[in-house]
């Protein structure tokens, strides 16, 4: 049996709520690759830590502004055992999560998109489930385009940006050679794509195979 891939799998079942995406279900799903992603890190350039337990603590929205509209996010916090060997600095340390405004689930991430292209009117923040998002990831694991073009740019990409963090002349001389690394994966996928014939239109309209979403 051909496995669909991960964008035109089925969409979630109504639970509720109607979703800002749902007309587009079942014929394809969005990728949370082309979707704009926030986490604790990104609030972290407005508030500080003490500003988001303190919201946390008195179930405040943190509220932040992306595209001229405004968002609020409710947060909630966990008390983890810190690794044995930094427990001098205290046996419990407090972590921070998003909470989906939409199921109300602890969170990493959050996601936005453009409600139409070229608009500058996006959707409400939500989780990946609630916006019914999948992942380039989703039933790519171990075929050809994933193992030998995501994978190896996804850890250089990673290295790239390990080197960039440092400041020497050896991090510099390895960083050149992590570029022209990218340079080459880029160009190699790049031409393979060119030469593989019968493209139907709708793969030419998914942008689900493109290495440009990996960041």
């Amino acid at each position: 049996k051909k496995q669909s891939t991960g964008n035109f799998a089925a969409g979630p079942r109504l639970s509720g709520h109607m979703d800002t995406n749902i007309l587009s279900y079942p014929f394809r799903r969005r990728l949370a690759e082309e979707c704009f992603a926030f986490s604790i890190a990104d609030l972290r350039t407005i508030y500080d830590r003490q500003d988001l337990l303190r919201l946390a603590d008195a179930y405040q929205p943190a509220t932040f502004r992306f595209g001229g509209q405004r968002f609020a996010l409710h947060l909630i916090t966990e008390s983890i055992r810190r690794p044995r060997h930094l427990r001098h600095t205290g046996d419990e340390v407090t972590r921070v999560w998003l909470t989906c405004p939409a199921c109300f689930r602890r969170i990493r991430k959050v996601y936005t998109f453009c409600l139409l292209p070229g608009s500058s009117l996006f959707a409400d923040v939500k989780c990946h489930r609630c916006h019914g998002l999948t992942y380039q990831s989703k039933n790519s694991s171990g075929n050809f385009w994933w193992s030998n073009f995501a994978m190896p740019l996804k850890r250089l990409l990673r290295r790239r940006q390990r080197l960039l963090s440092r400041n020497s002349s050896r991090s510099r001389a390895q960083l050149e050679k992590v570029e022209q690394s990218i340079w080459l994966l880029r160009q190699r996928a790049a031409a393979r794509k060119r030469s593989q014939p019968g493209t139907s239109p709708i793969n030419r309209k998914r942008r689900y195979r493109d290495l440009s979403l990996i960041q």
